[in-house]
């Protein structure tokens, strides 16, 4: 009963799901491959390309304005960009990215959260773009200075975090590159404040170790998430001090860090690697947010009995993890009822479908579909004929004329009028 819905509309309207997964245009199901972490992945530049594509259609747009800081460790202004995912509600919980070297990786990160909002993967988000007037000496402590004394950490530590919108933050990530990545690095192991860093390519010299081996004995390790990489195409100095330190990194004993080295890979070297890193990083760090649901499913199935309120408990999980509550999402939903329908739990079956069928009343027509098929499909793994459909004519009605193959969805109908006109006929009979 596996089906796909091949509809005719824009990629917009083809962002559906369906029953057992499958009620899935095609894009979705390749653009499936891009936010699954460390599966299949497009190449760096063919995301590019998919990204630019997107913000041509207006899909999903951050909404940027600047802010203007009167900063008193450079004796003069320092503006910084602003980007918020689309619909912002600054009275819902949020996560901040503070992106260093604003010129030249703030609008990459920003379109790569776009399309991760599209995909409803992350929470709402505000990014912030932190320039530099002088990047080689403000992100570096000048020779005997501690980088706790540098005018740029302090502007980091005092000024911008009196922006309302970095003091809000439900969880706080810190993106750099080369030297940015290095001080994000340094300010990441020194502020409480931040639970996750992407740093690309960062120079990771003999104390930057140091402070790394501090954080992973540290208590704050168990609660955040650390990204680094570099490459064979890197930079010497870089590659040579991260394949150091990673050889003396276990990271089976803490999944939260990533140390990722591309090899062989295209489109890696030092300049062109944040393309690929930062959607990995970013990945990573949020991996528990958008999988934490579908995690152990598998280990699930195979128990006799299960407990109620699982997609419940793992929600609450992921606000534990990040303090955020994750929106409403379809696969969610279906994984969950298909595991309790196997289970023969009809009861937490049904559960599920009526809230899926109440939130999606007034959402996306396709998930709407999909939650009347669910609860089809509850009735008639129970058995209940009449009631499977009733719910299979409601999910078939409302179809719209320009889905190629709607008539595949008509079996169901068909099938379970067959099965109850026998039932009639049995009973005739006897």
């Amino acid at each position: 009963m596996k089906k796909e819905l091949k509809a005719l509309n824009s990629i917009h309207t083809n962002c559906f799901s369906a029953y057992n997964n499958k009620l899935r245009g095609s894009f979705t199901e390749e653009s499936k491959g891009i936010i699954d972490t460390n599966r299949k992945r497009l190449n760096g530049l063919g995301f590019i390309f998919l990204l630019l594509v997107l913000m041509t259609n207006n899909r999903v747009s951050a909404q940027h304005s600047t802010i203007t800081i009167e900063s008193e460790y450079f004796a003069s202004d320092r503006s910084v960009s602003i980007a918020t995912s689309e619909g912002f509600d600054s009275t819902k919980s949020y996560q901040l990215f503070v992106i260093l070297d604003e010129s030249v990786l703030f609008d990459y990160t920003v379109s790569v959260l776009n399309y991760l909002s599209i995909w409803k993967k992350i929470p709402q988000y505000v990014a912030i773009g932190v320039p530099n007037e002088n990047r080689w000496t403000e992100l570096q402590p000048k020779k005997d200075e501690s980088i706790d004394d540098a005018p740029f950490f302090k502007f980091m530590q005092d000024e911008l975090e009196s922006i309302p919108y970095v003091q809000n933050a439900s969880f706080r990530t810190l993106v750099g590159h080369s030297l940015s990545a290095r001080f994000a690095l340094q300010f990441f192991f020194k502020n409480q404040h931040y639970s996750g860093v992407v740093a690309v390519s960062p120079p990771l010299i003999p104390l930057i170790q140091e402070e790394f081996c501090d954080y992973l004995s540290s208590e704050k390790n168990q609660n955040s998430y650390v990204y680094m990489c570099s490459g064979d195409k890197d930079l010497r100095f870089h590659k040579t001090f991260f394949l150091e330190t990673r050889k003396n990194f276990n990271s089976k004993k803490n999944p939260n860090v990533l140390l990722e080295y591309f090899e062989k890979q295209r489109n890696t070297s030092h300049s062109l690697m944040p393309i690929t890193a930062i959607q990995n990083g970013l990945l990573f760090i949020l991996d528990d947010y958008f999988n934490l649901p579908s995690k152990g499913i598998e280990e699930l199935s195979s128990r006799k009995n299960l407990p109620d309120s699982l997609l419940e408990n793992s929600y609450s999980k992921i606000h534990d993890i990040y303090g955020l509550t994750p929106e409403f999402r379809t696969v969610d939903f279906q994984n969950f009822v298909e595991l309790y329908i196997s289970k023969s739990n009809f009861t937490e079956a049904h559960r599920l479908c009526d809230r899926y069928i109440d939130i999606t009343l007034k959402g996306e027509i396709y998930d709407l579909i999909d939650a009347y098929y669910l609860k089809g499909l509850t009735f008639e793994e129970e058995k209940n004929y009449t009631a499977a459909l009733d719910y299979y004519r409601k999910g078939y009605s409302i179809i719209p004329e320009d889905v190629l193959n709607k008539e595949d969805f008509e079996q169901d109908i068909i099938r379970i009028e067959q099965i109850l006109s026998k039932s009639k006929m049995n009973k005739k009979q006897k």
